[in-house]
C-alpha cells in the first residue's frame, strides 16, 4: 500500500513538470500570451474595480471636508464683514451728530452773548417788544 501512495506521488509530480513543460514550450507562441496576457488584465480589472471606487470616494470625501471648512470660514468672515459694517454705520451717524453739534456750536460762537438790563416792556405787545439798556457801543444791532 506504501507502495503504491509514492508512485501515486510521483505521477501527480510527472505530470505537473509535463503540463509546465508544454506551457513554458507554448509560451513563444503569440496566441497563448495573447491569451494568457487577456485572462491576467480581466483579472486586474476585476481586483482593481473595488479599490478604484474607495479612492473615488476617498477623494470625494476629501473634497466634501475642504468644502465644508470653507464655507465656515467664509460664514465666520461674512459675520465679521456685518460686525464692521454696523460699526461703520454706527459711527458715520455718529460723526453725523457731532458735526451737527459742532455747527450749533460755531454758529453759537460766533454770536456775542450780552448781558443787559430790560428797560422798558410795552404792556399792549408784552411778548414781541422791549427796550435794552445796550447800544451800539456794546455791539449791539437791532434785528427785525
Amino acid at each position: 500500500m506504501n507502495r503504491f501512495k509514492k508512485s501515486k506521488y510521483v505521477i501527480i509530480i510527472f505530470v505537473i513538470v509535463m503540463l509546465v513543460s508544454v506551457l513554458l514550450a507554448t509560451t513563444h507562441s503569440s496566441v497563448v500570451v495573447t491569451k494568457l496576457g487577456d485572462g491576467i488584465s480581466l483579472v486586474d480589472k476585476v481586483i482593481q474595480k473595488p479599490f478604484q471606487w474607495f479612492n473615488s470616494m476617498k477623494s470625494d470625501l476629501g473634497h466634501l471636508t475642504r468644502t465644508y471648512d470653507e464655507n465656515e470660514s467664509l460664514k465666520k468672515q461674512i459675520y465679521q464683514l456685518e460686525v464692521k459694517s454696523n460699526e461703520a454705520e454706527s459711527l458715520k451717524t455718529e460723526n453725523e451728530q457731532l458735526r451737527q453739534l459742532l455747527d450749533m456750536k460755531s454758529k453759537m460762537q460766533a454770536t456775542k452773548i450780552i448781558a443787559t438790563d430790560v428797560i422798558m416792556r410795552s404792556p399792549v405787545s408784552w411778548k414781541q417788544e422791549l427796550t435794552l439798556e445796550a447800544g451800539r457801543s456794546k455791539g449791539v444791532s437791532e434785528i427785525c
